[in-house]
């Protein structure tokens, strides 16, 4: 049993992470209005390099924005899954700065542990746990 229908599979999720300035020069909705254009560019690229992906065996599709993360999260900051932007200068024991890298604070007994914190982007679990095992 499937909860597709008879000839159809489930292919969930396919994931297309695409650059989206926090600041649009058409407005702050204009990403969120262009859903449906993101949504047919990445169907027509889908069909290009997978042609048994016709449009007729889609079911369902469903796009996620920047505003729609962050209205859903208030964590991610302009839809930011990672917390901070993703350079070399602030990504794994180096996040969020060198200065508090390692989960360490210049306040005694106060510790860093949130998704901004090593190793970054939604390792929420993660995080927790390497503190744990870092002090104990």
């Amino acid at each position: 049993q499937t909860r597709s229908p008879s000839g159809y599979y489930v292919l969930s999720p396919i994931y297309v992470q695409c650059p989206v300035p926090e600041e649009h020069r058409d407005g702050p909705n204009a990403v969120n209005e262009a859903k449906e254009e993101i949504t047919e560019t990445i169907l027509t690229l889908l069909e290009r390099y997978a042609p048994n992906m016709t449009r007729d065996k889609i079911v369902a599709t469903y796009v996620n924005t920047p505003q729609d993360s962050e209205f859903r999260n208030m964590a991610f900051v302009g839809g930011n899954w990672y917390g901070l932007r993703e350079s070399a200068d602030e990504w794994w024991s180096k996040r969020p700065l060198p200065e508090l890298a390692r989960y360490r604070t210049p306040i005694d007994n106060l510790y860093l542990c949130n998704h901004t914190s090593h190793p970054g982007g939604l390792c929420l679990i993660a995080v927790p746990y390497n503190l744990m095992l870092t002090y104990s």
